[in-house]
């Protein structure tokens, strides 16, 4: 008979690697969609709008899905979300007139299957460097489906890839069904959650912050590096992928460190840092100064992203109420975040875009004062 110990680390493995499997289907289409639609007969105004179709049904349904999973469990949800997610991937490229429908389907499979599976791991494994592993794993997915997404469709075509992204759906139902760990089902919320309930809304409130400020980055960099500095969109994505592959490698030393010196602290670090890297880029007009400023915001999202979540699961034993709590603050910000940015740029110009980041940052130390005096963790130890 297996040890207890073994289980555990076999069950922990079993989510990482779903997380990974998952994130590369995602991924996938995450790209090859709006290469897609370059080959379709559609004005910008209508690309932009399937682009940001699934928004809409992912930001609508996250909250009342994180209650619903605490209340008849995770798995269910997490298998419709995969049927959703096969259906909408395989037919995407079959149905051109059903486009915009099968977007929004795909908004509402992610949130599906994100919020409740987020919210099982965290009743399973609590500890910031664990949750780390678990951040790293999807995105690590993620950039391995990106560069699927933009490969496969010029040897295989867009048909293809797209049922590559299905066929992985049908390997992710297997592999959850490999998850056995208890599920924590909550008929009803446990006394003295108000004062939980207000740290994870203040979570909430710096997941935004957070996420505004990564979103600026993602938008904005391809834009100034183009427009302004006439970058080729090979180095444009070489800077991104720079980003994304410095968190991948960081972010379970940070999650780990976090654990042991409290995660106010790295925080109050990762926003001093962001402000610093920001500044960079609003000075920057070489590529290797871009491109060590992207290293550096990936290493500042590796401090901060893991430590963010772990605040929101520990506010509350619903767990999936919790993440879609939580989960919505990624929308909202990747709302806020390049509309204030690209007010800025229209009144001055791109490279003043960065500086939509000092507000938000501004807002997170109010906002991490205060998660710091409501909670039993310590700024200082």
């Amino acid at each position: 008979m297996e040890s207890t110990a073994s289980v555990h680390t076999r069950q922990f493995r079993i989510h990482l690697f779903l997380a990974f499997l998952i994130d590369i289907s995602v991924g996938i289409i995450t790209v090859a969609i709006p290469l897609h639609l370059t080959t379709l007969d559609i004005s910008s105004m209508e690309f932009g709008l399937i682009i940001g179709a699934a928004s809409i049904g992912a930001l609508l349904i996250k909250i009342p899905l994180g209650i619903l999973s605490d209340k008849i469990g995770k798995k269910p949800l997490i298998y419709l979300g995969f049927l959703i997610l096969f259906i909408s991937n395989a037919f995407f490229p079959l149905y051109p007139d059903t486009i915009p429908y099968l977007r929004i389907a795909q908004g509402l499979a992610i949130s599906l299957i994100w919020v409740p599976l987020t919210a099982l791991f965290m009743e399973t494994f609590r500890e910031t460097g664990k949750i780390a592993y678990f951040s790293g794993a999807f995105m690590l997915g993620f950039l391995t489906g990106n560069l699927l997404g933009g490969l496969l469709p010029q040897f295989v075509g867009f048909t293809s890839t797209f049922l590559l992204s299905a066929g992985i759906i049908v390997l992710c139902v297997y592999i959850l069904s490999c998850i056995d760990n208890p599920e924590v089902v909550i008929v009803k919320t446990d006394t003295g959650n108000k004062s939980n309930f207000s740290q994870l809304i203040n979570a909430w409130l710096l997941g935004v912050s957070n996420v505004a400020a990564l979103t600026i980055f993602l938008s904005f960099i391809p834009l100034f590096a183009s427009r302004q500095l006439n970058y080729s969109p090979g180095q444009v994505g070489l800077l991104i992928f720079l980003e994304g592959i410095t968190y991948v490698l960081l972010v379970v030393p940070m999650g780990r460190k976090a654990d042991e010196i409290g995660k106010f602290r790295l925080l109050l670090m990762g926003n001093a840092g962001t402000l610093v890297v920001f500044s960079i880029f609003y000075f920057s007009n070489t590529f290797i100064e871009l491109a060590f400023a992207s290293i550096m915001f990936g290493s500042i999202s590796a401090l901060i992203l893991p430590s963010t979540m772990s605040l929101a699961g520990e506010s509350m034993s619903n767990k999936g109420k919790a993440m879609g709590i939580f989960q919505t603050s990624h929308d909202i910000g990747a709302l806020i975040g390049p509309a204030l940015a690209g007010a800025i740029s229209a009144v001055f110009t791109i490279r003043h875009a960065f500086l939509a980041v000092i507000p938000i940052i501004l807002l997170s130390f109010v906002l991490i004062i205060i998660l710091s005096r409501k909670s039993k963790s310590k700024l200082i130890k």
